[in-house]
Parts: C-alpha cells; sequence; structure tokens
C-alpha cells in the first residue's frame, strides 16, 4: 500500500471515530452548506426505512445509506445479521459482491450491488462486518455511500451534474485566491493554490485564469468544452468521486489533483479549510465546532480519495 493509501485510511479512520463519539448531532450542525444537486444515495422517507430482504431471490436491500460524512440519527437501524463477506459474483463474470450472511446486497434501487474488484468488495464488507452488535449507522459507511451512488444515481443524474461542476468552475477557490506579498493569507493562498492551478492546466491542456479579484470572471469557452468533455468521458465510479470530492473541498481543481495523487489527503483537507485554520492559529479552536468541522472533512474527502485507490488498484 503506498504513503497516500495508508494516509486516506489513516483519515477515514480518525473523521469516522470522531464522529462516532458524536451521535447527537444533527446534519445541520456538522455540515458547511454544499452546491446543489448533491449526490446523497437516498434522500426523503426512504433513507429512514433500514435495510429489507429478499426471501425469494436471496438478496438484502439497503435502504439506510446517506450523503457520505454526515452524522444522522434517523438513519440508524438495528444490526439483523450475523456476518458480512465479499465474493465473486456467480452470476456476472469479473464482478464481486458483498453478501450479508449469503445473502447478496442490493442498492436502494434495488440493484445488486455489483463491484468491480476484490479490494472494493472487501472494504465494504468490512464497513458492514463492523458495525455494532445492536445497530447500524449508515453514516459510518462512506465507502458503501459512495458505491450505491455510483450504481443509482450517477449514470441518471450525470448531466445535471457535470453542469453544476462547470457553472462554479467560474469561482473555484483555486482560482481566486489572494496574490499580495507579504501577507501571511496571501502566502498560504499561493503556495497552496498555485501549484494545484498549474497541474490542471497542464494536465487537462485548458487555460483556466487566476481571478485578479474574489468576484468571478468567466473562464475562456474553450476551457470550459474541455472540462465538460473530460467530466462526461469519467466512467460512474470515477465521476462519483470527482463529484462528492469536489462538494466536499468546494473545488474541481483541488479534486482531481487528489484523485490524481499530486496533493495529499490532509493538505487537501487544511487547503480546503485554509482561512478557518489559519483563523484557528491565530485564536485558538473552539471545541464541539473546529473539532467536529475537522473530522467531518476528515471523512468526506478521505472517502473518495480511498475509493478511487481502490477502483485503480493503486
Amino acid at each position: 500500500m503506498t504513503r497516500l493509501a495508508r494516509g486516506g485510511w489513516v483519515g477515514l479512520a480518525r473523521g469516522l471515530e470522531c464522529l462516532r463519539a458524536l451521535p447527537a448531532l444533527s446534519d445541520a450542525s456538522i455540515l458547511a452548506p454544499r452546491p446543489p444537486t448533491c449526490h446523497g444515495c437516498v434522500s426523503g422517507p426512504q433513507g429512514r426505512r433500514g435495510l429489507s430482504t429478499g426471501e425469494k431471490d436471496g438478496t438484502i436491500s439497503s435502504l439506510a445509506t446517506s450523503s457520505v460524512g454526515r452524522s444522522d440519527q434517523g438513519s440508524t437501524s438495528p444490526r439483523f445479521y450475523k456476518r458480512a463477506t465479499a465474493a465473486r459474483d456467480e452470476e456476472n463474470e469479473g464482478l464481486w459482491c458483498v453478501k450479508l450472511d449469503g445473502r447478496k446486497l442490493r442498492t436502494p434501487s434495488l440493484k445488486v450491488l455489483h463491484l468491480p474488484n476484490a479490494a472494493l468488495a472487501h472494504a465494504i464488507a468490512v464497513e458492514w462486518e463492523y458495525q455494532s452488535t445492536s445497530s447500524i449507522r449508515a453514516f459510518t459507511m462512506p465507502l458503501m455511500q459512495l458505491a450505491t451512488t455510483a450504481t443509482d444515481r450517477a449514470p441518471k443524474d450525470r448531466n445535471e451534474n457535470v453542469a453544476t461542476l462547470l457553472r462554479y468552475i467560474h469561482s473555484d477557490p483555486g482560482l481566486c485566491w489572494v496574490d499580495e506579498p507579504g501577507t501571511k493569507l496571501a502566502d498560504a493562498h499561493r503556495d497552496g493554490w498555485k501549484p494545484v492551478l498549474d497541474y490542471f492546466n497542464d494536465d487537462l491542456g485548458v487555460e483556466l485564469n487566476k481571478n485578479e479579484s474574489f468576484i468571478p470572471e468567466d473562464q475562456p469557452q474553450e476551457s470550459i468544452d474541455k472540462l465538460g468533455e473530460y467530466l462526461r468521458g469519467l466512467d460512474d465510479w470515477e465521476f462519483t468521486c470527482v463529484y462528492v470530492l469536489s462538494t466536499a473541498v468546494k473545488s474541481l481543481l483541488l479534486a482531481r489533483s487528489v484523485l490524481e495523487g499530486k496533493v495529499s489527503i490532509q493538505e487537501a483537507i487544511y487547503l480546503s479549510r485554509l482561512e478557518e485554520e489559519l483563523q484557528i492559529e491565530e485564536w485558538g479552536m473552539v471545541e464541539g465546532g473546529h473539532d467536529v468541522d475537522r473530522a467531518d472533512q476528515n471523512v468526506r474527502v478521505s472517502a473518495p480519495a480511498v475509493f478511487m485507490r481502490l477502483y485503480k488498484g493503486v
């Protein structure tokens, strides 16, 4: 396992451990605002039904998933199985599945959860296996949430979500940063964001320009068109990770740098919270506020990064 992959697992574990200790917090208390059309796996009352079993076809339907990193009491349901395992799907050559007491796990839309490789199947099985003996807490299964999102939501929401990412690119933090030498904030912005912008432009062959102020400027249409082609060319697993990570760090530029291994997970977490972290360094941390935000961000950033590395076999 690479250093980056180990860092992802450590960040994910630390974030989940902190969130498990805060069962009384609602979504609103720990989540920052997101762009519209986020990739939650289940929305509305369906997400509170728990899980159902299919006696005839030997499957289990998961209806207790929620957005990555959320601590939601409503998504807790009793644990009804003894053991979770990963197995090759005997009906689909080359694919894997997760089984609970020998029955295949299904997504919220009742599709069998097919996974592309053993690594992802085993990782998701571990999330189910290590649930409490008395209850299932969906927010502690971020890899499962990403997998069901990629299966159920990514195909039908692709065009809308591509449009959302392109609409927000003009105000991406990677393009809107202070460039006044001699100040701590400006130095941190330049050191953090300039390499991200340079890599994004060079690797994708686009010409996104740094804004000269915090008022977003329109980027070249040719570059926007190229980005659209890139996003539409990703498979559902890749696009789900790009989209979810972009909403977590509020930056498509930073999300891609993380997924390509150019920026570490911990660096991305710090950069996505840069202004707040500088305030903490100056004035101190508020317990029950800043620490919870950090834990939540650890999960949100680590989960798609770990998922993509398992998918690619890195």
